[in-house]
């Protein structure tokens, strides 16, 4: 009977001994694979890995190298839930490329690099607070240093990923958790549907997805009142009034980006700073919203169609209402100005006198200059004979032909100034964005305004005095009217030096080039030798790296938000 136990015992142990051995197989193959997969953008490596009977897969030492944009994510430890054992088994080993039911990721002691187009002044992702470091005369963020005098607890962040998929209905569940303990806790969720697996992994597939649902739930752990101590302390001022100076930088940091909330929505903010607690955002769109209409819908149109309310802790919900304001109406022309723009050619001057006839032209040759060259040449050179009219003799005479050629000789035409401004040999170093432009439709030319016949714009004498003798001799005036004083200039953006590029991640910029050539985009990530771009065209979005070489002035343009 006890060598029956025994040998049980053991063929148990040895069965669950091999159970571990092949989950840590699979779960090393299934490693292999992810890594395999990110190679070409990341680079994963890890110190350890371990494998469970439920199917998850551990990893210790994580750290993901992103190759083009040189930053690297740690975390302490990372964990891959499975369905289960038996299907991380078929997963591995029969190569089995079925969505699971269910999936999920978490990340302990996650450490982020500084993410470009994440303002640390709108979310600290360190410690998962908005507006953490706001009027408290620091950068947007805190310190570790920062973080120990104000009493917060010092321990690992956790950050969670999963998924549901209900394959009858077609739902697609997502999840969020962000956790800093004792700090702040976040909790996110949205439904999705129709979710068709056998496409998941086209874009385009994801843009017809229809958005059911959208909850958000931020928990305060004690942290803000920490906080309001802390930053009263710094500006040698009380608790009370340090939360209202932070909602006052709060509403100019929206100000700056032409945002405006509701006075519910900052009376709802105060109420966290003073007392904690949680806050919950729901939002349930029109029935024909989908994720492409937040690529292609305004601001203001996408917050309408997401009808999105907002509650503190069990009070009653309130709208929540942000305006976002029209730039002005000063800045619109650097809006549509063309990325690589090529100067305009200049307006016809009038030929010089030097290419007028020695001799005067008949009386008919100058009642006629009008009718002989083209419509635009008259409108753009005009004539003491064609200015008046009435001088010209009643009897017309056969048109002389050349003081009409010495009138109506056209400038070179607009195609000659072009080669000036147009890069040579290598192209300035922009060969790429001059590619990535020619792919897009070019803008329609601006159409200049028509003149006025009875404007008054300033003449140049054309042609030499008649003789004494002549009766256009007593109206014609040997003056020249002078050009109006030039308008000062008035400047859409401040200078700055190409090493402030590194602090204004989705700050939008335009860099002068060596060449002449403009370029208008939001910066991505820069560092002491060159510039990521992210330049918008109405045919599509693309990035774009210039390198410092070839940056003779960076301009910051005024008035525009975050991209």
């Amino acid at each position: 009977m006890w060598k029956l136990l025994r040998n049980l015992v053991l063929a148990g142990a040895l069965l669950a001994g091999a159970l571990k051995l092949l989950a840590w197989y699979a779960a090393q193959q299934d490693v292999e694979r992810l890594r395999a997969a990110l190679a070409p953008v990341a680079e994963l490596k890890y110190d350890g890995l371990a494998a469970g009977f439920d199917g998850g897969i551990r990893l210790s030492g994580v750290s993901l190298a992103h190759l083009a944009g040189h930053r690297i994510y740690r975390a302490d430890r990372l964990t891959l839930e499975t369905p289960g054992l038996f299907w991380l088994l078929k997963h591995a080993l029969l190569r089995d490329t079925a969505w699971p039911t269910q999936f999920a990721l978490e990340a302990e002691g996650l450490k982020l690099p500084p993410l470009p187009w994440l303002d640390p002044r709108w979310f600290d992702s360190a410690i998962f607070v908005p507006f953490g470091g706001v009027g408290c005369g620091t950068i947007g963020t805190f310190g570790t240093t920062d973080l120990r005098k104000m009493g917060a607890p010092d321990a690992a962040s956790r950050v969670r990923l999963e998924y549901r998929l209900a394959a009858d209905a077609q739902t697609l569940s997502l999840g969020l958790g962000l956790s800093a303990p004792g700090i702040a806790d976040w909790t996110l969720k949205a439904d999705l549907r129709p979710f068709d697996a056998a496409a998941a992994l086209r874009p385009a597939a994801w843009e017809k997805l229809h958005v059911e649902r959208v909850t958000a739930e931020y928990a305060d752990q004690g942290f803000l009142r920490l906080r309001n101590q802390f930053c009263a302390q710094r500006i040698k001022d009380t608790p009370r009034q340090f939360v209202e100076s932070h909602l006052e930088a709060v509403k100019n940091l929206l100000a700056g980006h032409r945002i405006e909330a509701s006075g519910e929505l900052l009376q709802l903010y105060r109420e966290l700073l003073e007392q904690g607690g949680t806050v919950s955002v729901l939002s349930l769109p029109n029935p024909g919203f989908t994720l492409a209409d937040v690529r292609r819908t305004s601001p203001a149109e996408l917050l309408r169609q997401l009808n999105v309310t907002a509650r503190y802790r069990a009070r009653p919900p309130i709208m929540f209402r942000l305006a976002f304001l029209a730039p002005p109406e000063t800045e619109p022309a650097a809006a549509t100005e063309p990325v690589a723009a090529t100067p305009a050619p200049a307006e016809p001057t009038p030929p010089p006198a030097a290419t007028a006839p020695a001799q005067p032209p008949p009386a008919g040759a100058v009642a006629n200059v009008p009718v002989a060259p083209p419509p635009a040449a008259a409108a753009v050179v005009p004539t003491p004979a064609a200015a008046k009219p009435a001088v010209a003799p009643p009897a017309p005479s056969p048109p002389v032909q050349a003081p009409v050629a010495a009138v109506s000789k056209p400038a070179p035409p607009a195609a000659e100034p072009a080669p000036a401004a147009k890069p040579s040999g290598d192209s300035l170093g922009l060969r790429e964005l001059d590619r990535a432009m020619a792919r897009f439709a070019p803008p329609p030319a601006a159409t200049p305004p028509p003149r006025k016949e009875n404007a008054s714009a300033p003449e140049l004498a054309s042609s030499p005095p008649p003789p004494p003798d002549s009766t256009l001799a007593l109206v014609w005036k040997p003056t020249i009217e002078r050009l109006p004083p030039a308008a000062p200039e008035q400047r859409d953006y401040d200078p700055i030096e190409f090493a402030g590029l590194k602090n204004l991640p989705g700050r939008r910029v335009r860099l002068v080039t060596d060449g002449g050539k403009r370029i208008e985009g939001y910066v991505i990530a820069a560092d002491d030798n060159s510039v990521r771009l992210r330049i918008r065209h109405p045919d599509g979005d693309f990035t774009f790296e210039v390198p410092k070489a070839r940056v003779q002035e960076v301009q910051l343009l005024r008035g525009w938000p975050p991209g």
